[in-house]
């Protein structure tokens, strides 16, 4: 049957845009959601620890530094060695290496200097991050409007799925309605007039003309 063919393609072309829009937004989600949390995660730890070097320079006063104090300012530099997530950073991680020896002495040219970069290595990942944020911001953007345009295609073959059932199926039942309430009235010339494209729709008003011609003419 070609009628019902027809009405279980569209049911299923319908059925599969729609998953097709639900797992394009899961994809979207778990794209996004993983790698902008494990760049902001390295960059919020090295941000830290660059805050809390900078805290062992400042518990100094300029003085000669602990050696329990050495060792935490050497902790928090590793870790923002085994964080480096952009180009910059091991070339100003090296600097506050270069400089870290004399400053953790009370050099106060080498404390100055080593503030500036560890500074620099703060803006470094601050920007990362808010370009990490910017890209979660465009992903979800471009995201949303092809979920919107998945939808809205969705939705306009819906139309055109309606406006095939309409003429391939309701239409003709509702003649086919028309033409046997009728009869039942009592006028017994109403005919199913062909309005469809369809072969086999039109097989079967010929057919129940043919029967109501037979009974007319008895």
């Amino acid at each position: 049957m070609l009628v019902k063919k027809s009405v279980l393609l569209g049911t299923w072309l319908l059925v599969i845009l729609n998953l097709i829009l639900v797992f394009s937004s899961i994809a979207l989600l778990n794209r996004m959601s993983p790698a902008i949390a494990k760049i902001m995660s390295e960059n919020d730890h090295t941000i830290q620890a660059c805050e809390k070097m900078l805290m062992v320079l400042a518990e100094s006063n300029n003085s000669n530094i602990t050696t329990e104090n050495k060792k935490k300012f050497y902790a928090f530099l590793k870790i923002c060695e085994g964080n480096i997530t952009e180009e910059n950073e091991s070339q100003v991680i090296k600097q506050i290496k270069k400089y870290s020896k004399s400053a953790l002495s009370g050099n106060r040219d080498s404390i100055s200097k080593i503030i500036i970069y560890i500074s620099k290595l703060t803006a470094i990942n601050r920007d990362a991050m808010v370009h990490a944020q910017g890209k979660a911001r465009r992903l979800g953007f471009a995201g949303a409007w092809g979920i919107a345009f998945i939808a809205c295609f969705s939705f306009i073959c819906g139309l055109f799925y309606i406006k095939h059932i309409n003429k391939r199926l309701l239409d003709p039942l509702d003649e086919l309605h028309e033409v046997f309430k009728v009869q039942r009235t009592g006028n017994s010339y109403r005919r199913c007039v062909k309005k469809t494209d369809s072969p086999y729709i039109n097989f079967i008003f010929d057919e129940v003309n043919s029967l109501l011609d037979s009974k007319t003419n008895k």
